[in-house]
């Protein structure tokens, strides 16, 4: 006999059940009113009288940046539509990217240590000569911190 079974949702593990995912969290994170970036579609923003919260979504990971009261109603609209949610208290890694706050936690730097390490030993000779760049943004520029309410980004 010939069966044919009708997959109802993706299953861990499967090539494509990471981006069903994604596609999944993004329709659930514009239905509680999150914008996409025209800029990147892994950037969402959502402005609400608590303030403005960022997500940023990379395969199946995500990263959530904004004031605390907007995050936390975020958080709670997210449970209501069924996701379950696993929740850091304190960043230090995020897509292997090392991130140190400093300690007032309103400045972060974030950096690939390892990778350069990795890169220094291996192409060491072919690039020592090569000019140095403390960051791959504009020297001078860098992203700021909300200070007050009554400002906007």
């Amino acid at each position: 006999k010939d069966e044919c079974l009708l997959l109802l949702q993706s299953i861990y593990g499967l090539v494509q059940a990471a981006s069903q995912w994604w596609k999944k969290f993004v329709k659930i994170l514009i239905h509680i009113g999150f914008t996409m970036s025209k800029a990147d579609p892994c950037l969402l923003t959502r402005r609400s009288r608590r303030g403005i919260v960022f997500v940023g979504l990379y395969v199946d990971d995500c990263l959530c940046i904004g004031q605390e009261n907007a995050i936390n109603e975020v958080i709670e609209l997210l449970k209501e539509n069924g996701l379950k949610l696993k929740l850091e208290d304190e960043l230090i890694d995020y897509l292997s990217c090392e991130v140190v706050f400093n300690k007032r936690k309103d400045e972060a730097w974030l950096g690939q240590p390892h990778l350069l390490k990795n890169l220094r030993k291996t192409f060491g000779n072919d690039v020592k000569h090569m000019q140095k760049y403390k960051t791959p943004g504009t020297p001078g520029f860098g992203i700021l911190r909300n200070v007050s309410e009554d400002q906007r980004l």
